[in-house]
This record gives C-alpha cells, structure tokens and sequence, in this order.
C-alpha cells in the first residue's frame, strides 16, 4: 500500500501477479514486472472526505476481477467505526451549523402567483417483497391531468437490487424518490395522479423479463400515505404456452396500453392475469398558496374602513372635548367659593 501524506493524497492497494519468492532485488529495491491496482484512496484534505475506487460490492453477486489475470475476483467491504450517539448527535449539530451558514444567504422562497397554488410531492418506491426472483428493478410512469402544469421526471426507473432474504421471504430495497411539482388554480380541486409500476427481472444472461404491474390513484390532498401494491402479471391461458412465454421473453407483449391496467377485472380472451409481489411505496403532499395578507382589498372595502377610523377618533375627540370643559367650569365655581 503506497503512503499517505499531506502532499500525497491518493492511496493504492496493489496486487502483484508475480509472487513473492520470485521477486528480484536491485539494489535494495524490488522489481515489479507487473502490478495490477485493487483500490484507490483519494482524500480531500480541504473538505476532509474520503472516496473508495471502485466502491463497496458483494463479492458473491457481483465481484471485481482484473483485466487480464482470468479467475481472479476480488470484493470491496468498508467497515465504519461504532459512534456512540453523543458523539453522533454532536457530528450532525455541527454539520447542520456549517450547513446553515454556508447556504442561509443562499435560500429563497417565493410565493405562487396570486390565483394560483403549489402542489409539491415527494413520491418513493421504497421496496418490494415476494417475487420469484433473484435481482430485479422498477419502472414507473406517471400520468398527469392536462390542467397541472408539472415539472419533474414523469418516467424514469429504480437501480437494480439484489434480493435479501429475511424469515424465509425474499424483499428488494430500493428508496428511489421522485419529487414533482405541480402549478394550478386556486379554486380547483386537482384530481389524483396516475402512476404505473412495473417490477422488471435480470437475470445472469441479462435477459429482462416483465414480473408484474400496478398501478395507483396518487391523491394531491396535503398529507402523509403510504400503501402496499399488489402487481399482477398477464400470461397465456394456456399454461405450457405461458411457462414458455415468460422464461423467453416475460408478459410485457400482452399490455399494448398501461390503462388497461385501471379495469383488469374485464376479462381479456386472449390471457390472464397472475398475482405475483407487491410494492410498498410512500408520498408526501405539500401545497401552497398566496397569503391573505398578500391579496389585494377592494377600493369599497377601504373606503369603509378609512370612514369607519375617521368617526372613531371623531367620537373620541367630541367626548374628551366635554369631558374638559366641564373640568373648566368646577374649577370656575371653585375660585369663585374661595
């Protein structure tokens, strides 16, 4: 392993194809004829962080190897020191204080256009449980009304996951998020979103073959849900013809439109659809909309009030003015008794 220091700031780990006993020395100083680099360490002495390369694997699923030395694998595990949670919780207030006072300066936050209001959604696809299968992702699509103006990606996919096996059930963790936003009137109540999911499966030979559908009615009411997704794959009445259908090329060829997933209870001749596993996912809905403070009163209604001030004081002045003069008048009677 090459040193470390203040001037050298990248760290290899190498491994020499040629061993140990065969080495010859030069004057004190070994010769390797052929040197292949494990691991790189690169630290950032400015901002005090540490990169791996290449980073943390499984080396059962999916090991390293080395260009040119066949059968050569070899796995990156990185081992955290335990914090206490002092010393951890003393960590995060510092990094948050950093935080706000790099980026305080930086944040804005704007009001909606008057007539207008906000809807801002953060939608994850947290895991999956119960497939048949051994690595799989998700894809999903979401359809909006024509109404909404939104900003976001409307299409897009989980990384690929390997299954973990916990109480003899397999489950797939994902936490893939996608945040929207979402501009409409005030006076409108927005109708759910429609999302569709679709569990895809890879297998050694890199064949992808469809495991399942779902869909879901995301409501846009300000809140916090969660739910779990039952999918449903189409196959083949005929169950031979099916087998064969799905170990080639999956069920994706019997769905030509995803919204005929919103009425799988009408029966299709041509196939059937399968329970397979499900998909638990969970969203956030935030909205926002101009303050009262910000909307503009009418000229009536200020007109009313500038009177209604002006009689107040009116009355005010009228009743402080009776009230002195007869002071006035008990302090002429008292001189006059003296």
């Amino acid at each position: 392993m090459n040193g470390m220091s203040k001037n050298n700031k990248v760290c290899n780990v190498v491994w020499l194809k040629q061993s140990v006993e065969n080495i010859k020395i030069r004057e004190g100083k070994p010769i390797f004829m052929e040197e292949h680099i494990l691991l790189s360490l690169y630290h950032n002495t400015h901002h005090n962080y540490l990169v791996v390369t290449p980073g943390e694997n499984d080396i059962e699923s999916n090991s390293y190897q080395v260009n040119g030395v066949p059968g050569f694998e070899y796995g990156v595990e990185i081992v955290m020191q335990e914090e206490n949670g002092e010393d951890m919780a003393l960590l995060i207030k510092n990094l948050l204080r950093k935080w706000e006072k790099k980026y305080k300066k930086q944040l804005t936050f704007s009001f909606p256009p008057l007539g207008k209001k906000t809807l801002f959604v953060s939608f994850e696809i947290v895991s999956a449980v119960d497939f048949d299968i051994d690595t799989a992702y998700i894809e999903y699509y979401i359809k909006s009304p024509d109404y909404l103006k939104i900003t976001g990606e409307l299409r897009g996919r989980t990384h690929r996951a390997h299954f973990i096996e916990n109480n003899e059930k397999k489950f797939w963790r994902y936490g893939h998020t996608v945040d929207l936003e979402m501009e409409c009137a005030t006076g409108i109540d927005p109708q759910p979103l429609k999302i569709y999911l679709e569990a895809i499966s890879v297998d050694w030979w890199g064949r992808h073959r469809t495991e399942g559908y779902s869909n879901l009615s995301l409501t846009l009411q300000p809140g916090r849900y969660s739910h779990h997704l039952s999918c449903l794959r189409p196959e083949e009445k005929d169950h031979v013809v099916a087998e064969t259908r799905k170990f080639f090329v999956g069920g994706c060829h019997l769905i030509k439109n995803l919204t005929a997933l919103d009425n799988t209870h009408i029966e299709d001749p041509s196939f059937r659809f399968v329970s397979t596993g499900s998909i638990y996912v969970r969203w956030n809905v935030i909205s926002q909309r101009p303050s009262p403070s910000r909307l503009p009163s009418t000229p009536h209604s200020s007109s009313s009030e500038l009177l209604r001030g002006a009689e107040a004081v009116l009355r005010q002045y009228k009743k402080a003015k009776a009230t002195l003069a007869i002071a006035a008048g008990l302090a002429m009677d008292g001189s006059g008794d003296g």
